[in-house]
C-alpha cells in the first residue's frame, strides 16, 4: 500500500491534478496518508484517502490505495466497491484485480473471485498470493482437481510446507471420490498426497503444518490424547495462523468440546471476520447444542457463500423447522444445488410428512433411496 501511496505522489507532477485545486495540497495530503498507512494509523490514513477523493474524484490511484487499507482491515464490502471504482476508471491498475478478488474470496463471491484472481494471474502467472487465494477459492467450492491443479503450480514457485499440505489433501480428497470407479486412480492419488505430505516434513519439520499432518495422524489411529497434543503444538509454532484455529477447533468438536472449539473458531474469526467457512463452522456448534436462533445467522452466511455446502444446508434447516420456520426450512433444501447422497431428500422428505404433505414425503423418500450411497459389508 505504501508503494501505491508514493505512485500518486508520482501521478501528481502530471495532469491528474485538478485546476481549481493546489498540486501542493494534494502532494500534502498523499504524502500524510503514505506516513499514516507506514506508521499503521489506518483510521487516519482513510479519512486523508477520502479528502483526496473529495477534491479529485474518480481518481483511480486514489481509489485504489483506499480498497487496499480497507482490505488490510477486513471491511471488504467497502474495499470491492473502491477496487471496482479504481478499476472502471484505470483498468490497467491491475493490482486492484488481485486484492478485488481476493476480497471476494474472503465474502464468499467465489465466482466473481475467481474472475478476478485469473484475469491477474494473466500478467502475473507466478503470483503467490495471487495463486494462494485461487487454490483456497477452489477448496471452498470443493473443487479439488482445480485447488491441485493451483497449488501445483504454486509449489514450483512456493515450496512452502503450507503448499504441500494443502496439495496432500486436495489428493486425498480426490483419491475418496475416485475409489468407487477406479482401484487404480485411487493408488495414484494416494502415492501422489503421501509425496505431498513427505514434501511438508522435509521443508518444514517443525512447522504448524508438520505438526497438523502429525496430529491427523493420531487421530487416525485413535490416539486421541496423543492428537490432541500434537493440535496444541500446532497452534502454538511460530506460522500458526488461521488454518491451524480451524483445524483444532474441528478435532475439539468432533470430541464434543464444542466450547473449546468454539473460542478457536473466534480466535480464527478475528484474523479472518469474513471468512465463511469459519461462520459455517460456528454455526454447527451452536446447531449441534441446540442453539438454533445463534445457529441460523452463521449458516445462513456460510450456505450464502457457498451453496454446494450440504452439510451447512442441512444444518441451517434442521435450526430452522426447531424455530417454527418451517416453510424457510423447505426452501432451503429444495434449492439444493445437488445432492449426491440423498440427504437433502431425506430431511425434505421427513419435513413434508410433518407438514401432512404425504405425496411430496413419498417422492422424496423414494429419491433419497435412488441417492444413497450402499453400506459396505
Amino acid at each position: 500500500m505504501f508503494i501505491e501511496a508514493i505512485a500518486l505522489i508520482v501521478l501528481l507532477g502530471g495532469s491528474l491534478v485538478a485546476a481549481q485545486n493546489s498540486p501542493d495540497r494534494l502532494r500534502s495530503l498523499v504524502e500524510q496518508a503514505a506516513a499514516a498507512e507506514q506508521q499503521n494509523r489506518l483510521d487516519e490514513a482513510v479519512a486523508l484517502y477520502e479528502e483526496i477523493l473529495r477534491i479529485r474524484p474518480g481518481w483511480a490511484s486514489a481509489e485504489l490505495n483506499l480498497g487496499l487499507v480497507h482490505h488490510s482491515r477486513s471491511d471488504y464490502v467497502k474495499a470491492i466497491q473502491l477496487l471496482t471504482g479504481a478499476l472502471r476508471h484505470n483498468p490497467a491498475l491491475h493490482s486492484a484485480l488481485l486484492f478485488r478478488g481476493a476480497s471476494y474470496y474472503q465474502t464468499g463471491r467465489y465466482d466473481d473471485a475467481v474472475r478476478d484472481l485469473e484475469l491477474y494471474l494473466k500478467h502475473r502467472p507466478d503470483d503467490v498470493e495471487a495463486l494462494s487465494y485461487l487454490a483456497s477459492v477452489h477448496r471452498s467450492r470443493n473443487d479439488p482437481a482445480r485447488a491441485a491443479l493451483t497449488y501445483e503450480t504454486l509449489a514450483r514457485v512456493s515450496k512452502q510446507p503450507s503448499v504441500y499440505f494443502q496439495l496432500s489433501e486436495c489428493y486425498v480428497q480426490l483419491a475418496r471420490d475416485v475409489m468407487p470407479q477406479s482401484s487404480e486412480k485411487t493408488e495414484a492419488y494416494r502415492r501422489l498426497a503421501q509425496a505431498a505430505a513427505d514434501k511438508v516434513f522435509a521443508v518444514g519439520p517443525e512447522s504448524s503444518w508438520a505438526r497438523l499432518l502429525r496430529a491427523q495422524a493420531a487421530e487416525q489411529s485413535g490416539q486421541i490424547d496423543v492428537a490432541e497434543k500434537e493440535f496444541e503444538r500446532a497452534i502454538g509454532a511460530p506460522d500458526a495462523g488461521f488454518e491451524t484455529l480451524v483445524r483444532f477447533g474441528q478435532f475439539l468438536a468432533k470430541q464434543s468440546q464444542f466450547d473449546r472449539g468454539l473460542e478457536l473458531y473466534a480466535r480464527a474469526s478475528r484474523l479472518e471476520p469474513q471468512n465463511a467457512r469459519v461462520k459455517g463452522l460456528i454455526g454447527e456448534i451452536h446447531a449441534l447444542e441446540d442453539r438454533s436462533e445463534k445457529a441460523v445467522p452463521y449458516l445462513e452466511s456460510a450456505l450464502k457463500a457457498n451453496p454446494h455446502e450440504t452439510q451447512t444446508r442441512l444444518y441451517l434447516a434442521q435450526s430452522l423447522v426447531k424455530l417454527s420456520r418451517v416453510q424457510e426450512a423447505i426452501k432451503i433444501l429444495e434449492s439444493a444445488p445437488e445432492d449426491p447422497d440423498g440427504r437433502v431428500h431425506y430431511l425434505l422428505g421427513r419435513t413434508y410428512q410433518q407438514q401432512g404433505q404425504t405425496l411430496k414425503a413419498k417422492k422424496a423418500m423414494e429419491e433419497f433411496r435412488k441417492r444413497r450411497k450402499p453400506v459396505k459389508p
